[in-house]
C-alpha cells in the first residue's frame, strides 16, 4: 500500500504543505480506511484513532500521511487532527514541515492552551507535534493527563489521528492506545514475524482496545512468468 520514506521524497504527487504522496493507482485501500472510521464515528461514537504497528519502521508515518491527505481532498468540512505520539522516532512535524518547539510533551508537563500548540496545516487539517521535551516524560508516561489532552482535542476536532509509537518496542504505544477509541494496526509485508504481529494484538486486547482492523503496507505484487510474454 505504502512505499519507503525515501520513496515518496524523491517522487510522487505533491499536497499540502509540500510533502510527496503515494500516486497510487488505487485509491480503494484509503478509501476503506476513511469508510471504516467514519462508520465508527456514526454508529459508535468514535473520534480518536490510534496507529501504530509490532516494531519501528513498518511505515506508520507514511499510511497516515496518505490518509490524511486523501481525506483533505474530500468534498467536507471535516475538522481532523493529527497527533504526533511517536517519542521514538517523530516524523509529523518534519513530514508537514511545521515547528517543534511547543507539542505534547509541553501539554503534559505545563498548563498550556490547546490553540498554543496545535498548528494548522490546510484548511481541514492541524498537527499536534511531539514536542521538544519529550525526554523529560519518555519513561513515566501520565496516561491520564494524555487522556484528559485528547479530551479536549474531541471538542474541537471532528477526527483525531494518533501517529504511535511501535508497541513491542515502546511502552508509551499502549498508553495512547488506551486513550484512543480505536486501534488500527499497520503491518509491513514480509517483514514482520507472524508471532510479532499475534503479540501485539493480544497487548492491545490484553488493554481492552479496540482493533479497527489491520493495514497491510509495502506489498509487492508479483508478475506470473505468463504475463511477462505477452507484455
Amino acid at each position: 500500500m505504502a512505499k519507503t520514506y525515501e520513496a515518496m521524497q524523491r517522487k510522487g504527487p505533491v499536497s499540502l504543505t509540500g510533502w510527496n504522496y503515494l500516486d497510487l493507482n488505487n485509491n480503494k485501500q484509503l478509501g476503506d480506511i476513511e469508510k471504516k472510521i467514519l462508520f465508527s464515528r456514526k454508529k459508535d461514537n468514535c473520534q480518536v484513532f490510534n496507529f501504530t504497528s509490532s516494531r519501528r519502521h513498518e511505515g506508520v508515518t507514511t499510511v497516515l500521511s496518505n490518509l490524511v491527505n486523501y481525506m483533505d481532498k474530500q468534498k467536507t468540512d471535516r475538522k481532523i487532527l493529527l497527533v504526533d505520539a511517536n517519542f521514538v522516532s517523530p516524523r509529523l512535524h518534519t513530514v508537514f514541515n511545521v515547528p517543534n518547539d511547543k507539542g505534547i510533551a509541553e501539554a503534559l508537563l505545563e498548563d498550556i492552551y490547546l490553540n498554543e500548540i496545535v498548528s494548522q496545516v490546510s484548511s481541514k487539517i492541524s498537527l499536534l507535534t511531539c514536542g521538544r521535551n519529550i525526554g523529560q516524560f519518555s519513561n513515566s508516561f501520565d496516561q491520564e493527563r494524555f487522556v484528559d489532552l485528547m479530551s479536549d482535542c474531541k471538542k474541537q476536532y471532528d477526527c483525531i489521528f494518533i501517529d504511535s509509537s511501535a508497541v513491542l518496542t515502546s511502552n508509551d504505544s499502549l498508553s495512547t492506545a488506551v486513550a484512543s477509541d480505536m486501534t488500527f494496526l499497520i503491518i509491513k509485508s514480509m517483514h514482520v514475524q507472524k508471532e510479532a504481529a499475534l503479540k501485539t494484538k493480544a497487548l492491545l486486547i490484553n488493554k481492552e482496545c479496540v482493533i479497527g482492523g489491520v493495514v497491510l503496507n509495502n506489498v509487492h505484487h508479483v508478475i506470473p512468468n505468463w504475463m511477462y510474454r505477452i507484455l
